[in-house]
This record gives structure tokens, C-alpha cells and sequence, in this order.
């Protein structure tokens, strides 16, 4: 039967074009039937004027998830980003967290934003981050360097639920000698 690693996913939506790429994403990834995934947006104690369009942006997110078939449920939350999320997959433990590259309010020029780098940085999740605009899921790099990380990395993805069209290159690489 399928086996896969993915029942309990988290969705981190901050309602921005990344964040839907991420949705597209989660989508196309092939699923067994009790996963769940969780669609997570927290408000700021400075964004309580925009609530309710948050909230209708998030039941968006939700019924695009449920109309790919899969058991979605939301989240509405007040707080800061990065605490709110990592306090949320502390008690969740989902099994990976995906969120868009860089949200709604983050200056031009910086490659991730600073909830994504957040999160990565924290390193108590695995987290895959997505970029608008999304073509599928079809070619994926994985750099190796023969580190305990490296290899953590090569074991999530041996047990990653790909699409079927998708091709894994690996790519190593060594460090320069210092003579």
C-alpha cells in the first residue's frame, strides 16, 4: 500500500501570492487519506482592522485545499509570526511546515523573508518553502556534504511523498582544500 511521511501538515498563509504557491504545492503532492493539513494564519496586535478580511482570506486557502480532496482545517491566531507558528508546531509536531518565500510586508531585495529564515533557522522542523510563481513539483536538487545534516536531509527525502514526474538530482559537494 502507499506509505507516506506526510499526515500532519502546517500551513503557514499569510494570504500573500508565495503563500499560494505553497497551497498549489501542498496539492500536488500525493497524500494518504487521514492526512490533514492545518492552514495557520496569525494576525498582529496591529492587523486587528484587517481580521475579518484575514479570516475570509484563510476559509480561501481552506476551500481551495478541500476542493484537491484533502482534509483541511484552520487556524486563526493572535500574536507575532515566527513565535506563534513554532509555539503552534511545538504542541502539533507536524511533520513539515510550508510557507511562502517571503510574505505580504517584506522589503524588495531580501531572497527569504524574515519568518522563513526564522523557521529555518530554527531547524526543529523540517520546511519547505515555496516560491510564486509554482510550475509543479518536477525537478528537485538535493545538495549532499556528508554531514550528519546532509544526510538527515537524504533520509526525509527517500520517505518524501513526490509526484510521479518528479526527478531527484543529487548534486555533492566537498569543500576547497586550504594548502
Amino acid at each position: 500500500g502507499f506509505k507516506s511521511s506526510l499526515r500532519n501538515i502546517l500551513l503557514a498563509d499569510d494570504g500573500s501570492l508565495h503563500s499560494r504557491a505553497a497551497v498549489d504545492l501542498i496539492a500536488d503532492l500525493p497524500h494518504p487519506p487521514d492526512c490533514v493539513v492545518t492552514a495557520l494564519r496569525i494576525f498582529t496586535p496591529l492587523q486587528t482592522a484587517e481580521q475579518s478580511a484575514m479570516e475570509e482570506a484563510l476559509n480561501v486557502t481552506r476551500n481551495l485545499l478541500a476542493e484537491k480532496g484533502l482534509n483541511v482545517k484552520t487556524e486563526f491566531l493572535l500574536g507575532y509570526p515566527s513565535v506563534k507558528i513554532l509555539d503552534y508546531a511545538d504542541e502539533h509536531k507536524p511533520d513539515l511546515v510550508v510557507m511562502g518565500a517571503k510574505g505580504l510586508r517584506n522589503a524588495l531585495g531580501i531572497p527569504l523573508g524574515g519568518v522563513a529564515m526564522h523557521l529555518l533557522e530554527d531547524g526543529r522542523f523540517p520546511v519547505l518553502i515555496v516560491r510564486a510563481p509554482y510550475k509543479g513539483l518536477k525537478e528537485i536538487l538535493l545538495v549532499v556534504d556528508g554531514s550528519t545534516c546532509s544526510d538527515i536531509a537524504c533520509n526525509y527525502l527517500g520517505v518524501f511523498p513526490l509526484p510521479g514526474n518528479s526527478e531527484v538530482m543529487v548534486m555533492n559537494v566537498i569543500p576547497p582544500r586550504i594548502t
